[in-house]
């Protein structure tokens, strides 16, 4: 009986050492999983690296400067060709004709839009201040008497 009692210790043993096992080997497929999923994200960083390092940032900053120029000399001579346009449409028509159809309507118009946009972002940051600094005067005066009385001593003013 002694006999089989070891045995059947002995059998339980090895199938705590092979549970063990098992735990272990899960712990290292996720540890290898991991390992792999970290050398393709390291991978896939590289070549974007490359690919960064490959463009010239000092060439498209050039590109862009460039293009901001010429958008605008573009800009301008659309608008005067519109002008032009729209000058040489009138031929024969009395000179007084409403101002929305004056020469300059059209960069008014333009500059008129720009301006509408600008004045709506001030407001937008009025009203920003207005609820972000929502009775500050009392705020600050309620938190300059709770440091000093918390403090007395650090802030007492000689004479």
């Amino acid at each position: 009986m002694q006999d089989l009692n070891k045995r059947l210790n002995d059998i339980r043993d090895v199938m705590t050492d092979i549970q063990k096992e098992i735990n272990e080997s899960g712990a290292s497929v996720a540890n290898l999983r991991d390992n792999i999923r970290a050398r393709r994200l390291l991978k896939q960083i590289n070549e974007v690296q490359t690919e960064i390092d490959s463009h010239d940032m000092e060439e498209m900053a050039k590109a862009r400067r460039n293009f901001d120029e010429k958008y605008k000399l573009a800009k301008e001579k659309e608008d005067n060709l519109r002008v032009e346009v729209w000058i040489n449409s009138l031929d024969g028509l009395p000179i007084f004709y409403p101002f929305s159809l004056h020469p300059m309507s059209l960069q008014y118009g333009r500059v008129r839009g720009e301006l509408d946009t600008l004045e709506q972002q001030v407001d937008k940051y009025h009203s920003d201040l207005k609820r972000n600094f929502k009775d500050i005067n009392k705020r600050y005066t309620d938190q300059l008497v709770k440091v000093k009385v918390t403090n007395p001593i650090e802030f007492h003013i000689a004479v």
